[in-house]
């Protein structure tokens, strides 16, 4: 497939008809994208057949601009399987454009977000741009009219934020703070990537995906400081579960039991973590001697600062000991801690 230059190509995914009043949502968030030319490929799971109408009427119904472009396909999958990772398969095998993004029906991206990542990624020549998430928790607030409504109770910053690069490319391999709507690739500086979902991994599969494309490249961060995700979570825990060895939840998707809280349900999530845990266990990756040099640099400052621990009042010894134990935070830690250490001097 040729490609369009210039186009981004948004994958949606929707599996369960009673959270169309979200679709409507996530599509509204896309048509209020100022890209000139966007691509959205909504992906409807078996499950969600019997609202195909009303799905391509909400698709067609947004205020999109005079260059997007729209398509509603139904993914021939048992409705029985939870099959997100062959939705999301389908929508790449359909997008036609050189940037390929990826969002759920209940979640949203904000204005902007597109043309800051597509912007970074022309800027920077590298093949992943991250942006920034924030999480927000919502709480059912019926309207009078007795139409079900969600409101948002409170928003934060969804993990962290690593200042550069190689940063952000090695604490992700530790944790995952970018969910699959906030980055951006460039399919043209992928080279022989195989960019694909594995289906082994039926939950956590985006996870299993950035895992992949960061053993091999460098992601741009420049926008990591900017809002272009938000990252829903109802307040009753409906669409996430805790999963062991992550610091945030994850979307507990279609196939979640009530609240996302049953036995079967977490341990097929808990299954999912493992399968993660092997994938890291697998993973090579390259780095340069320049991002080797950074992390000796890194290890080096920590050294020092261990080193001058025996200086410090014993209760930020005593925190500095903790924090640099938790590697790969220490590095923040470190850097916090070296400012106080600065202060604490000057008082002396």
């Amino acid at each position: 497939m040729t490609l369009v230059d210039g186009r981004v190509s948004v994958i949606v995914r929707f599996a369960d008809p009673a959270r169309l009043p979200l679709l409507d949502e996530a599509l509204f968030s896309l048509a209020l994208q100022d890209h000139p030319d966007l691509e959205v490929v909504l992906v409807l799971h078996a499950r969600a057949a019997p609202a195909l109408a009303e799905a391509r009427a909400l698709l067609e119904g947004q205020p999109w601009g005079p260059g997007a472009t729209r398509r509603a396909l139904a993914a021939d999958v048992p409705p029985a399987a939870d099959a997100r990772a062959r939705l999301l398969d389908l929508g790449l095998e359909a997008a036609t454009g050189r940037y390929v993004a990826f969002l759920d029906d209940d979640d949203v991206v904000y204005h902007g977000c597109y043309t800051a990542l597509v912007g970074a990624l022309r800027a920077s020549g590298r093949a992943i741009a991250l942006g920034g998430a924030r999480e927000a928790v919502l709480r059912p607030a019926p309207l009078p009219s007795g139409v079900g409504h969600l409101q948002v109770e409170r928003k934060r910053w969804f993990g962290r934020r690593p200042p550069d690069g190689l940063r952000a490319r090695l604490e992700l391999f530790a944790d995952n703070f970018a969910p699959i709507h906030s980055f951006l690739l460039d399919r043209a500086r992928l080279g022989d990537f195989p960019l694909a979902f594995d289906a082994g991994h039926d939950r956590l599969e985006d996870y299993a995906l950035l895992l992949r494309l960061l053993a091999r490249f460098e992601p741009d961060v420049c926008q990591l400081e900017r809002a272009c995700a938000e990252y829903r979570l109802r307040a009753d825990g409906s669409n996430t579960v805790r999963v062991p060895g992550l610091s945030r939840g994850a979307d507990a998707g279609p196939s979640a039991g009530p609240g996302g809280d049953d036995a079967l349900a977490r341990a097929a999530w808990a299954a999912a973590g493992a399968r993660i845990d092997a994938l890291r266990a697998g993973l090579t990756t390259t780095l340069t001697a320049a991002e080797l040099a950074r992390v000796a640099c890194a290890l080096r400052a920590l050294d020092d600062l261990q080193a001058e621990r025996a200086k410090l009042p014993a209760r930020l010894a005593r925190a500095l000991a903790a924090r640099v134990a938790r590697w790969p935070r220490a590095k923040d830690a470190a850097v916090a801690l070296a400012t106080r250490l600065d202060r604490w001097r000057a008082r002396r």
